[in-house]
């Protein structure tokens, strides 16, 4: 059995049996603050180390990166800032079947729609897509067997006034999917807090 240590540490990989106990413990603290777990087990192999192992398979770097890229164009698109078809582009962060739904607190429906057709038509319904700016936070992401899912926490900004304004607060709760090498949303759903308005 081998000492699990960082590559680029300079720390020397020695057999388990022939480390001290005050060492050992060093070389655990050492492998932890440079973000690498040491398997002081004897008995135990190496663990492949993941962002999240929770449940379904490991979710690496890249998908977590992936879905947060995946998140900034979501609102970006959703601000109008991707150009004169952001509309498709908020569209196309969904799987061609994909859903997007907005409830109250009370669960009552204002959007629900499911399809990149009916995605692009809901986007001409937003009221506000020019005067707002989304603010997002605390993007939790975790691993299931279909792919992952995530929540957030959101802020609509009025930038249109002058201190800009709070417009809307809620959840976001994610069901996401890998469609090729890339993360889509298949299903979005915001839940707005009790004292949020309404879009509207």
């Amino acid at each position: 059995m081998v000492q699990v240590v960082h590559k680029q540490s300079a720390l020397v990989a020695e057999p388990i049996h022939s480390i001290g106990v005050g060492r050992r413990q060093f070389l655990t603290a050492a492998g932890m603050l440079l973000g690498v777990t040491a398997c002081t087990d004897p008995s135990s192999n190496a663990q492949d180390i993941s962002p999240i192992t929770q449940e379904g398979a490991p979710l690496l770097a890249d998908d977590m990166l992936a879905i947060e890229q995946l998140n900034a164009r979501y609102y970006q698109a959703l601000d109008g800032l991707l150009g004169a078809d952001s509309d498709v582009k908020w569209a196309n962060t969904f799987t061609a079947d994909g859903t997007f739904l907005t409830l109250e607190a009370d669960g009552s429906v204002v959007y629900d729609a499911t399809g990149t057709k009916a995605l692009v038509e809901v986007y001409s319904t937003f009221p506000d897509v020019a005067t707002t700016r989304h603010w997002t936070n605390n993007l939790l992401i975790e691993p299931e067997d279909s792919g992952a899912r995530a929540s957030s926490y959101i802020i609509a900004m009025d930038i249109a006034d002058s201190p800009s304004s709070i417009v809307r607060t809620g959840i976001y709760t994610d069901h996401l999917v890998r469609v090729g090498h890339e993360w889509r949303f298949q299903r979005r759903t915001l839940t707005l807090d009790p004292n949020s308005p309404s879009p509207s």
